[in-house]
């Protein structure tokens, strides 16, 4: 829902006169444009043969039309005036960062907070890695990004390599991937599951580590929820089950170093077979198959720990899988950090 709804505010950037893309989102998120005033905006549009926009002007220009029913549109006009300007000047990424931004649709699912809407924030914030993606994408295949690269002209090709699928429905007679969440699978069953993004952060997702402002008990409590909601995922595996990982990831158009989840260091070794993609990864035990044994290392995640420099910290995460161990630890004064193990000279705040 989320991502159609910024996907007509794009359509509408390109092509303002896009009815079907004007009626989705011309009071989403609520704006105080009712029935009334739409209904108005559609009998005019009728009446003149022209646009839902261009009848959206024409109310404006109307003295006699009722003030209540021009102020909102008057509101709604300029920003997508402003939101067009902004547009003009901006890579793809951007632009979609700008109409999430623009529009209030992301702003409005933050404001709400509940369970529903953050996978909704986190949905938008991924359509822009989307729009990243399809220009490295275009770029590999040796196609030529000049028309695609910035300004309102990047946005019609990208949308018209967009397929939307809800993926609400599932025939187990017909050859098809199922793309849902962990909540969505509860209940279900494939004969093979691919697990993707098992990295700190993701899973266990960044919520369940709420670090300062929670206890170290709270902490507990989310990782163990987050635990048992992966195990519901491979759990939906009848013959084979994928784990799959990334050492950097976009996020938000911006590339980003990834750490393994810890969960995949708590499955027993002999049910696992690693295999590593890339030749180039620094990860000398995992390209020859070999699997990582948990250490002491891998019982910090949770702990209070002390820097001479940095203070008093929690320790998000361990990564033991390259030749320096990398330990990532949020700072109550000075925000995250990651250190190498061996150098950081951390000590540990009870027990």
């Amino acid at each position: 829902m989320e991502i159609k709804h910024a996907l007509a505010y794009m359509r509408l950037v390109v092509d303002p006169d896009n009815n079907p893309a004007f009626e989705r989102i011309i009071n989403v998120p609520p704006r105080g444009i009712g029935e009334v005033a739409r209904s108005r905006i559609a009998e005019v549009a009728r009446s003149h043969n022209v646009s839902h926009m261009e009848a959206t002007k024409m109310i404006m220009q109307d003295s006699t039309e009722p003030k209540r029913i021009r102020t909102p549109l008057e509101i709604f006009l300029q920003l997508i005036d402003d939101m067009r300007a902004d547009c003009s000047r901006l890579s793809l990424s951007g632009i979609i960062k700008s109409v999430n931004q623009f529009s209030g649709l992301r702003d409005h699912y933050v404001s709400r907070d509940t369970e529903l809407d953050k996978p909704r924030v986190e949905n938008l914030d991924e359509l822009v890695n989307s729009g990243e993606n399809f220009i490295r994408t275009l770029m590999d295949e040796g196609i030529s990004t000049d028309s695609v690269s910035d300004g309102i002209e990047a946005i019609a090709p990208f949308l018209d390599s967009v397929t939307l699928d809800a993926g609400d429905t599932y025939d187990d007679e017909t050859s098809t991937v199922q793309l849902m969440t962990l909540h969505q699978a509860k209940g279900l069953e494939f004969p093979v599951v691919f697990l993707v993004g098992m990295d700190e952060k993701l899973l266990p997702h960044a919520n369940s580590m709420n670090l300062f402002g929670s206890t170290r008990f709270q902490v507990a409590d989310g990782i163990e929820e987050e635990r048992r909601l992966c195990y519901v995922g491979m759990t939906r595996a009848q013959d084979h089950l994928y784990l799959t990982r990334a050492h950097v990831r976009l996020v938000l158009g911006v590339e980003t170093d990834c750490v393994r989840s810890r969960f995949l260091k708590e499955i027993p070794t002999e049910y696992l077979q690693q295999a590593v993609l890339n030749a180039d990864d620094d990860l000398a035990d995992s390209a020859t198959g070999t699997a990582m044994s948990l250490t002491e290392v891998d019982e910090l995640p949770g702990k209070l720990v002390r820097h001479k420099m940095f203070g008093e910290g929690m320790v998000i995460n361990v990564d033991s899988e390259i030749p320096q161990t990398l330990i990532r630890v949020y700072f109550k004064d000075v925000g995250e950090k990651l250190l190498v193990m061996d150098q950081a000279n951390l000590e540990l705040i009870g027990n």
